[in-house]
């Protein structure tokens, strides 16, 4: 089940890799959160760039269809966003019962970084953010 298509061209290809440049949906120019979003390239960008491993053969010019599947979306919505959070609250917490007050804030603060140095471990230690890439549906068109 796919959550997003999206059509992208190739700007250039380098040390095995395609650059991809995609403009903004057009949901984007219609939310109210468009000037502090940065999902398609940042508030103040027009088109945004991706690196994908070129094996699709892909050559300059090329406009290609790229997807992301919704299971793989939510894992690593969740992975990046909820863990943090988590780890957050329950430091927080034990804190709190343990020290009082003041060190439930320290707790907080220190929960919620070893959930972004644990997420920064994980990815690279599994190499897990190539299974979160947008992956090629198929060739669109060819453009020289």
């Amino acid at each position: 089940m796919s959550l997003a298509e999206k059509t992208a061209t190739v700007s250039f290809i380098k040390n095995g890799y395609a650059y991809l440049k995609s403009e903004k949906v057009s949901a984007c120019s219609s939310c109210s959160s468009r000037s502090v979003c940065g999902v398609n390239g940042g508030a103040n960008s027009g088109a945004y760039d991706l690196r994908i491993k070129n094996n699709y053969d892909l050559k300059k010019g090329e406009t290609v269809v790229l997807e992301i599947k919704s299971s793989r979306l939510l894992l690593a919505t969740f992975t990046i966003y909820i863990l943090p959070l988590l780890l957050l609250f329950i430091f927080a917490y034990f804190a709190k019962i343990l020290f009082g007050e003041l060190a439930s804030i320290f707790g907080g603060i220190s929960g919620l970084l070893i959930g972004l140095l644990l997420i920064r471990y994980i990815f690279s230690r599994y190499q897990l953010a190539r299974h979160f890439e947008p992956q090629v549906v198929r060739r669109a068109s060819v453009n020289l």
